[in-house]
């Protein structure tokens, strides 16, 4: 019984995604399993559009609101934006494609698009909706509101731009903003301007500490690259460079 209900929430999902496929092949986006990849010329960044399923949970599981919602049965859309030779998130290896096929987590710029909804929560939509009326829902979403945030992002300039010009919050598009474009710089051989990002971000991260094990990271990171960043004073709160 429940392998028949789990085929009956993949056969939706295949179905919307199907319906979505369309529109997003005439936009060049081109399509495995349920995730499309973009490659946007003529930088090479790649733009990525993933539906993801709720985990399985048998029919009748509790929720608990705040806690832990039963997501089974619904799906939500996660877009992301790889960039060419900048180091892959959690790997010292520089980020090359070849005939390689991007993932949402292999994205150096990630989102959820209930983040960029009106509601700005994160959203989930019920698979067993009407077909045809849950299709134009998601297409509308993705028009007017994923597209619009990845076209944010479709050159190496404007990005890097973008990631310097936010406020240096570690939680930024989940994950840091000036880290990305130290990444960036470094990527490009431009050390002091990478420095700099670092700097930022160290800053920030001391102003509003969430996790004593970052300023390890950070560590590691400035010796990585002989930044000058001295580390060790944000034990004090108050770094120095």
């Amino acid at each position: 019984m429940l392998g028949l209900v789990t085929s009956a929430a993949a056969q939706a999902m295949n179905g919307l995604v199907a319906a979505i496929h369309p529109g997003l092949k005439d936009l060049r986006y081109r399509k495995r399993r349920n995730t499309f990849n973009r490659v946007i010329q003529p930088d090479g960044l790649i733009h990525v559009i993933n539906f993801q399923m709720g985990p399985f949970d048998p029919p009748g599981t509790a929720e608990i609101p705040g806690l832990r919602p039963n997501l089974y049965g619904r799906f939500t859309i996660n877009l992301g934006v790889w960039l060419p030779g900048v180091t892959e998130p959690g790997s010292q290896a520089p980020a090359q494609h070849g005939t390689r096929f991007i993932n949402d987590y292999n994205c150096h710029l990630r989102a959820r698009i209930g983040e960029l909804l009106p509601e700005a929560v994160d959203t989930w939509w019920r698979l067993g909706a009407p077909g045809d009326q849950l299709a134009a829902i998601v297409s509308s979403a993705i028009t007017g509101h994923a597209l619009p945030w990845l076209a944010r992002f479709s050159t190496w300039d404007d990005t890097l731009r973008q990631l310097e010009a936010a406020p240096a919050d570690p939680t930024w598009f989940m994950s840091s903003p000036r880290l990305t474009a130290m990444r960036m710089r470094l990527a490009r051989g431009e050390h002091s301007a990478a420095e700099r990002d670092f700097a930022a971000h160290m800053d920030a991260w001391v102003k509003n500490p969430r996790n004593p094990s970052h300023l390890e990271f950070l560590a590691e990171i400035a010796a990585q690259h002989s930044f000058k960043v001295e580390v060790a004073a944000a034990k004090a709160g108050s770094p120095r460079h």
